[in-house]
């Protein structure tokens, strides 16, 4: 990546994550980074194109991040815990002090979800931890992969607008735990209730 292009992504990089991907204008990214409208499209088809390379270097931020601090030593559903608060905590540093409102990150995590291959490099990690639930004995093996990855993608979209707008980071690490750890128990559940049922049908001598 060229010095112009790195000083338009860094300028529109700013302010996408304060402002989301709507309400932010090639104009605006022009005057952020102290250049004509113009020059922009010599480097980027339009703002979709410079959303999707914003998003492509964030996800390979925060992939760094995981890689140096997740331990791999971790069971599940731990090891997923602690993935999704260093993704959180790295987020929240990149978007600095001043926390948009979770309307803001809503439509900022959808348009990375649209506008990228984002979704198609986290569905792949998801399945291989579903596979790798299934075999541990985690997750029930009757379970389609790709439709519970995908159900758990699903999930993490509606709650990770409201953890990256929340300014208590002690509330968005409870929550983060409780609604996994609860997923993890609702993968399990059927063989614990039948052997519930099976305790309970036990005559008494």
């Amino acid at each position: 990546m060229i010095v112009m292009e790195k000083q338009i992504q860094a300028a529109a990089e700013k302010l996408f994550l304060h402002y989301g991907f709507r309400k932010t204008s090639v104009e605006q990214i022009a005057r952020e980074a102290g250049i004509g409208k113009g020059t922009i499209y010599n480097y980027f088809r339009n703002k979709e194109e410079l959303f999707g390379s914003c998003s492509r270097h964030w996800r390979n931020l925060v992939n760094e991040h995981l890689h140096k601090h997740c331990e791999d030593s971790l069971e599940q559903p731990a090891r997923w815990i602690q993935k999704a608060e260093l993704r959180l905590q790295f987020i929240r540093n990149l978007i600095g002090p001043s926390l948009v409102t979770e309307s803001v990150m809503k439509e900022l995590v959808e348009a990375t979800f649209l506008l990228s291959d984002h979704e198609e490099e986290l569905l792949e990690e998801t399945i291989l931890l579903v596979d790798e639930g299934q075999k541990s004995g985690a997750i029930r093996p009757e379970l389609e992969q790709l439709k519970t990855a995908k159900l758990l993608l699903q999930m993490e979209r509606l709650w990770v607008p409201r953890w990256l707008s929340l300014a208590d980071w002690e509330t968005v690490s409870e929550e983060v735990k409780q609604l996994h750890e609860l997923i993890w128990y609702g993968l399990q559940l059927p063989e614990q209730s039948s052997a519930v049922k099976h305790r309970d049908e036990t005559p008494a001598f």
